[in-house]
Order: C-alpha cells, then structure tokens, then sequence
C-alpha cells in the first residue's frame, strides 16, 4: 500500500502547477532591450510548448495510473481466444499477435480480430486522447 498522497494526487497537482503557476509567469519576462526581448520571447514561447507537453504527459500518466484493469484483462481475454493461447502476460500475448498478423496466420478476416483491435484502439484513445473528435463520436459522447 502507498501512502498520500497518490501517484494521480501527485501527477494532478503537478499538471495544475505547471498549467496555472508556470506557463503564465513565462510570458511576463521583461528584458531591456529590443534584441533581448525577442530573444526572451523566444524563449518563453519554447519553453511554455515544453511545459504543456509535460502537462499533457502527466495527463496521461494520471489517465494510465487510474485506468481500470478491467481494460486490461478484456485485452487479455480476446487474445487468448485470438491466439488460443494460456498466457496471461499482455506483453507476450501482443507480440505473438503481431507475429501472427505479420506471417499471415490471422487477417482481418480472421473472427474477432478487427473487433479486438477496435477495441483495443478505443482503450488507447481513452488514455491518449480522451477529446479526439473521432474517439468521442465512437464512444458515443
């Protein structure tokens, strides 16, 4: 067991600072002559495209850290019927689709495998880009 704060408590807070306390301060640099404010402003610029890509990376670890494992074990499941493999091991379980894919022993005529990576996509859009148009037409919202 971990103790508070948790590791989507800790990737929140830092995700509302780095969005509320940091990109705001980077553009109020003033610096004294022309040259050094377009210099300055380049910089601010650079590095508050940095700062929302680290907000948006702490987005998804968040978004992953709270992913149900139900998600998981649904992957799992259709890979086992897919493969008609034990495994448990997710990991293993992808590579022996991707092998089986590639030498053509399953094609998207195979039963179940475009609905598994249908879903599969969803899954991954849901942690990625939860606000992709396309994702929240699919999912109905």
């Amino acid at each position: 067991m971990h103790d508070a704060p948790s590791p989507a408590q800790i990737t929140e807070a830092a995700t509302l600072f780095l969005r509320e306390r940091v990109m705001p301060a980077l553009g109020g640099f003033q610096a004294a002559t022309p040259e050094a404010q377009a210099a300055a402003g380049a910089v601010a610029a650079a590095t508050a495209h940095h700062a929302r890509v680290a907000a948006n990376l702490l987005d998804i670890a968040r978004r992953q850290l709270l992913e149900d494992p139900a998600v998981a074990a649904a992957e799992v499941q259709r890979l086992q019927a897919l493969l008609d493999r034990p495994d448990t091991d997710l990991a293993a379980l992808n590579q022996a689709l991707a092998e089986a894919i590639s030498t053509g022993r399953l094609s998207l005529d195979t039963h179940g495998l475009a609905e598994h990576l249908w879903h599969t996509t969803l899954a991954k859009l849901a942690v990625d880009q939860p606000n992709y148009a396309t994702y929240r037409r699919a999912i109905g919202a």
